[in-house]
């Protein structure tokens, strides 16, 4: 047992976790059965004869598409291939009818009477007119310019689906195949041939109707198992990991920053995990309409909890913001103190952050909250873990009874009971547990509960940390709030369904057009990379049925600076044919048109007499097809495709000699031996791949090996056992002609990808992240303008229910946009990952800046969530207390903000230095010294007095702020413009006490009020330290002595002086 355990330590996580589920099993059986059907039709002599000389080619696919998946998902992927199989047939169909219309009969006449003249009497005429036809003998010009013409469009058309739509992939390249075979054999023929394809079709049908048959009849397993499986495993484990989670980060303490940094790491993969569990869900989920299953619910049933999960994960990804955000304000802080920053001094952030901790009140700071927050919330975290288990265990003993009666190893009415507990637990949790946080500031109020003067400006020192805790606090509770959905709905499901029945599939049509359409990472294994090529100018949706044409354009177009809008239809055409242009000329189309060239490239010699007759004996048409199917996107995936591709083919040829070898020796094979030994050697590389992670090295390493394992017996075999024009040969005389023909592939593949321009991935990694900033820019500038509508709110103007409807249709707007910016950073990492497999040849790629960016994206759309969910949640009047009392909210800093991410988004698109310009945080700093020098209502006024008053002295507890002493040669300017700002400050001192209560603290909306805020201040420190890592990436544009130049001047402000 220990020798296992070690064992598996050792190895990848997908492959310990794989060999320990029986499920795993029974589907590599599936597809070693499936294999094995297939090598014994080729085996057999009879089926061998009527599948022909590409018998073989069905063994291939059962590497290429094992029946390893649920019915309904290989139905599907059954359906892609099958469709391009078609399309590539009827296209070389029409390029065949095309080229025999341009036939020259005088020249085909002419070549037949000369061919004939050469054929002896005792030998086979057909044989002889065969080997003619291969020769090239009857090629005829104008005949194969028309198959040229049809060939690259066709390649064209193949090329560009399979970058713009992954999920077709598979039918894209096996539709190429076909077309392949249609074009260049079809030349050589003088007359139709247009059931040619049929030598790839057959042995493929055959293939398929056993794979089907085995997902059928052997351990079958439907959709809506696995996903419920999937359910379990890679998203609600994680967010029990990340609620469990918090017992540890509320166990330790944030000045213990290495711990602290571990916690938040771990934090950052469990929500990274559900990400991607969510992902793989939401990717197969649509595909629920295909099939029928039988068991407790169907598949809208589990949509709707696949639904209500989505909202549940997003609120646990709330829960890890509070570890997260500590650990990164403690990182923050060290960068800011670092001799390696690339910003401009900070004396307004510095000398702020040193105030605050200087004069905070008597038991708030963070290392005494987090006891006060992890008592305060002990039982309401055990209760969600159990509810959350519970409901786990539930859908575990749905998902493994569908034939036999469930094991009840809880009853509906413990459930219930469950649930009503954590009702119990959450309301007892928001009217008074969650007041233990405010029990350290409560000496601050009188025994009226009003602010007492002496002590405000404590509290003010005070609200950083005590609004963290409110961070976890506030999520903790709207976690459970969605935690009680999400059970409610699964008891509602339940009392719906109480016994198994059939259910079956609705809107298949529908379901499969959604599909095909999806533009999402396919999971193909033949897809290695993709790129997000939506056009820079794109329509806007056109305007609602019945809106007036005369306020309501049919249709608007985005600025153009180079054209105004259309305003005819010709303008209106030529404007839709730029689009299309745009989109052609892309990324997408870009590798289209290369993957047209290599096709074309390695046509050509077949359709010449001089080299028609060699490529055809030596096969020169697998050549073609290694090189467009090891095409990549970028350079990096070029690179990572042709080593990955080109191991796996020298491990197959190796282990596929040594079965030839062990089966047939040096005779022409035994079927019993070879099926014996192919079986054996083809097992491990089949196990991973069906086991590891889709495009991952190691499974395209392993298909690789699998089908070179595949070809080198099968071809073997056929050419032993079936009569050929131009013999092959077997064993190792066939292995090295199938290393060159893959080696040819490859190199015209490489060769195309980087003449005359490679597409970097780097440069697509940069102007994505850009991109990536501009998109977070608009989504925040969305969510505040909702807040200023909000707070404009007037209740007498508006119908009861209106205000919600308009939050709900809001925040369902901004998760619209967060699923997609968050869909786009979840590809970036494979963008990264070939951008750094690129040779430097300027220098070398700062992989870890751009990593850092990705990171920080990833936590500026965090903040957003939390502060959208916030918003939502905030009453209106509140919203509107926000809008007018937080210095993050003023107008000119939101423009600020808004301005510095338009400028980090050009120079990083454009690759161009940023202008100098002060940080973000030094911006709050200005707008909050000006605002306490000029307005009543300045928030900061107190920061700004202590600062004049003291000089490294904390201001007492004891409510004495020593602001009658005077600072060590004060002048009288100086002392005449303290007396004014402190008469200032006592009149905002009693407007505040006046309006800021105990209650008022205690009152729900001021948790969510801090959360806003607190969600707003961290993602201005995450903007700051984007342009951080921009100004090293980019540069800055040199202004002499600015650095001091900006620091002389805010210390003089801070110092109240002036210039």
């Amino acid at each position: 047992m220990t020798a296992m355990s070690s064992l598996k330590d050792k190895m990848p996580p997908w492959l310990s976790s794989a060999i320990g589920k029986p499920r795993t099993w029974k589907n590599f059986a599936r597809c070693m059965i499936a294999t094995l059907a297939a090598m014994v039709v080729m085996l057999a002599q009879k089926s061998l004869t009527v599948l022909g000389q590409a018998a073989f080619f069905g063994l291939i696919m059962s590497q290429m598409l094992p029946p390893s998946m649920a019915l309904s998902v290989y139905f599907f992927a059954f359906l892609t291939l099958v469709i391009g199989l078609c399309t590539g047939w009827a296209w070389g169909v029409a390029a065949m009818a095309a080229a025999l219309r341009a036939r020259s009969q005088v020249l085909l006449q002419q070549d037949v009477t000369r061919e004939q003249a050469t054929y002896t009497s005792d030998s086979n005429l057909d044989q002889q007119f065969q080997q003619s036809i291969f020769r090239g003998a009857f090629l005829d010009p104008a005949s194969s310019t028309v198959y040229g013409v049809f060939f690259f469009f066709g390649a064209y058309a193949f090329g560009f689906v399979r970058a713009k739509f992954p999920r077709l992939t598979l039918g894209a390249i096996f539709g190429t195949i076909i077309l392949d075979l249609m074009c260049s054999y079809g030349p050589l023929f003088p007359i139709a041939q247009y059931t040619l394809a049929s030598n790839l079709l057959l042995p493929a049908s055959v293939f398929l109707a056993i794979a089907l048959a085995s997902t059928i009849l052997i351990f079958p397993q439907s959709l809506h198992s696995i996903l419920l499986t999937q359910l379990n495993e890679l998203c609600l484990t994680p967010i029990k990991g990340l609620l469990d989670l918090q017992t540890s980060v509320l166990d330790a303490s944030p000045s213990d920053e290495e711990k602290w940094s571990g916690l938040a790491t771990k934090a950052a993969g469990l929500r990274k995990a559900h990400v991607m569990g969510a992902t793989a869900l939401g990717g197969q989920v649509k595909l629920l309409s295909l099939e029928f299953t039988h068991g407790r619910f169907g598949a809208q049933d589990l949509q709707r909890i696949v639904e209500k999960e989505k909202v549940l994960g997003q609120r646990a990804f709330g829960l890890a913001t509070f570890v997260m955000t500590l650990d990164e304000r403690n990182t923050a802080w060290k960068k800011m103190e670092g001799d390696g920053s690339t910003l401009h001094p900070q004396p307004h952030r510095k000398r702020m952050l040193e105030l605050q901790e200087k004069n905070r009140h008597p038991g708030t700071a963070i290392d005494d909250l987090i006891p006060l927050l992890r008592e305060s919330t002990s039982t309401l975290r055990s209760s969600a873990s159990e509810a959350i288990e519970e409901a786990m265990n539930w859908l575990d003993e749905v998902n493994h009874s569908r034939w036999k009666s469930a094991k009840k190893a809880t009853s509906i009415s413990a459930r219930e009971e469950r649930l009503s507990a954590l009702k119990t637990e959450l309301e007892l949790y928001r009217s008074q547990g969650r007041h233990a946080l405010l029990e350290p500031v409560e000496t601050a109020f009188d025994a009226d509960g009003h602010i007492i003067p002496a002590k405000i400006g404590h509290l003010r020192f005070s609200t950083r940390d005590l609004f963290t805790t409110f961070l976890l606090s506030t999520h903790l509770t709207y976690f459970c709030q969605e935690l009680i959905e999400f059970l409610e709905l699964l008891l509602e499901i339940e009392r719906e369904n109480p016994k198994n029945k059939w259910n079956f599939p609705k809107k298949v049509a529908a379901a499969v057009k959604e599909n095909a359409g999806d533009q999402g990472s396919g999971g193909n294994p033949l897809d290695l990379g993709r790129h997000d090529d939506r056009s820079e100018e794109t329509l806007v949706e056109a305007a609602k049925p019945g809106a007036e044409k005369e306020k309501k354009p049919a249709r608007k177009w985005k600025k153009d600076p180079d054209a105004s809008d259309p305003r005819n239809g010709f303008q209106r055409f030529g404007r839709s044919i730029h689009v299309a242009w745009r989109a052609l000329t892309g990324v997408n189309g870009i590798f289209a048109l290369k993957y047209a060239i290599v096709s074309m490239a390695l046509w050509v010699p077949q359709v010449i007499q001089s080299s028609a007759y060699f490529t055809y004996t030596n096969r020169g048409l697998w050549a073609l097809i290694m090189a467009q199917t090891g095409m990549g996107i970028f350079t990096g995936e070029q690179i990572s495709s042709f080593v990955l591709r080109f191991a796996g083919t020298v491990l197959g040829l190796v282990l596929g000699m040594l079965a030839w070898y062990i089966g047939a020796q040096l005779g022409p094979g035994n079927p019993y031996g070879i099926a014996a030994a192919t079986m054996v050697i083809i097992a491990v590389p089949l196990f991973i791949r069906i086991t590891a992670p889709l495009q991952s090295p190691p499974m395209i390493v392993a298909l690789m090996t699998g089908v070179t394992v595949t070809f080198v017996v099968g071809y073997s075999w056929v050419d032993e056992h079936i009569y050929q024009t131009a013999n092959q040969g077997s064993g190792a005389e066939l292995a090295w002609r199938r290393a060159l023909l893959v080696i040819i592939g490859f190199t015209a593949a490489f060769i195309v990808m980087l003449f005359p321009r490679p597409t970097s991935a780097r440069l697509i990694v940069r102007r994505s992240i850009a991109r990536n900033i501009a998109d977070i820019s608009d989504l925040y500038a969305a969510i505040i303008s909702g807040v200023e509508q909000e707070s404009e709110w007037d209740d007498n103007k508006h119908k009861d229910g209106e205000l919600e409807k308009a939050k709900t249709e809001r925040m369902a707007q901004h998760t619209e946009r967060f699923v997609k910016i968050m869909e786009r950073l979840s590809t970036l990492s494979t963008q990264v990952k070939f951008a750094s497999v690129e040779p430097g040849l300027k220098g070398p790629w700062p992989k870890a800046a751009y990593e850092e960016l990705h990171s920080l994206e990833i936590q500026l759309i965090s903040s957003l969530a939390v502060l959208a969910g916030s918003f939502n949640r905030l009453d209106h009047n509140w919203a509107k207390r926000l809008a007018e009392r937080s210095d993050i909210m003023r107008p000119a800093f939101i423009a600020d903000i808004l301005s510095l991410f338009a400028l980090l988004h050009q120079s990083l698109h454009n690759g161009q230095p940023l202008p100098p310009m002060m940080p973000i945080f030094e911006r709050l700093g200005y707008h909050s010294l000006h605002q306490a020098a000029g307005s009543r209502d300045g928030a900061w006024r107190h920061a700004l007095r202590s600062a004049r008053s003291t000089e490294g002295t904390a201001t007492p507890p004891n409510g004495k702020d020593g602001s009658d002493d005077t600072r060590a040669g004060e002048t009288e300017e100086e002392a005449a413009e303290k007396s004014r700002v402190d008469q200032e400050e006592e009149r905002v001192v009693k407007d505040l006490s006046k309006e800021m209560t105990l209650d008022m603290a205690k009152d729900e909306q001021f948790a969510i009020y801090a959360t806003a805020n607190v969600a707003l201040i961290h993602l201005t420190s995450r903007l700051n330290e984007m342009h951080r890592v921009i100004i090293g990436l980019v540069g800055e544009r040199e202004l002499e002595a600015f650095d001091r130049t900006q620091e002389r001047w805010a210390r003089r402000e801070m110092e109240g002086t002036t210039v």
